[in-house]
């Protein structure tokens, strides 16, 4: 670790022999996508390293406090910037000029069959939870609909507002991000 930060931080320019920069790319565009609060150098930040091999991000982990269901940072709205911000990624972005280049690359690549379809999916999902009960058992075994929680942001009342709310909130994000990638 200390290696691939001391390259990453150099001005060699070689921190790609340390990091596996498309695992990179992939993670970074899920948690930009949802803003996810831990994934600007806070928490839930996984890497691993296979003996020999480069440092991989992965897996994703904890989006409780992501789209936008967060009270106490600007990961709460839909535009700007977030995991851009942190240490690596700005860095990398600093001394990398195709960095920006392959995330672009990368989110045109991924944005018809997968990026653009992220709303529906959670309106399929959302559907299917409710028509088999999951939905209901869930809020019967935790009350917790129309209660402000923290760090919730805001308070819709029923299930069908959550969803609402998320499926809003990831659309705006989306656009955002697809205008300013």
């Amino acid at each position: 670790m200390q290696q691939a930060e001391d390259a990453l931080y150099s001005n060699s320019g070689n921190y790609e022999q340390y990091f596996d920069v498309a695992s990179l790319i992939d993670w970074y565009l899920v948690n930009e996508i949802f803003k996810n609060q831990d994934a600007r150098d806070f928490a839930s930040i996984y890497l691993y390293k296979d003996a020999g091999g480069k440092l991989k991000f992965g897996p994703l982990w904890d989006f409780d406090i992501g789209a936008g269901n967060i009270n106490f940072s600007d990961a709460q709205y839909p535009e700007g910037w977030w995991v851009a911000n942190g240490q690596w990624i700005s860095r990398m972005k600093q001394i990398d000029p195709s960095f920006e280049t392959r995330v672009r690359a990368r989110w045109d690549q991924l944005k018809a069959s997968q990026i653009d379809t992220i709303v529906s999916y959670v309106d399929e999902n959302a559907q299917a939870l409710q028509a088999n009960g999951a939905a209901k058992r869930n809020f019967d075994k935790w009350p917790v609909l129309g209660k402000k929680l923290w760090p919730n942001p805001v308070v819709t009342g029923s299930y069908q507002g959550e969803v609402a709310y998320l499926k809003d909130w990831l659309t705006r994000r989306i656009a955002w991000l697809d205008g300013n990638l």
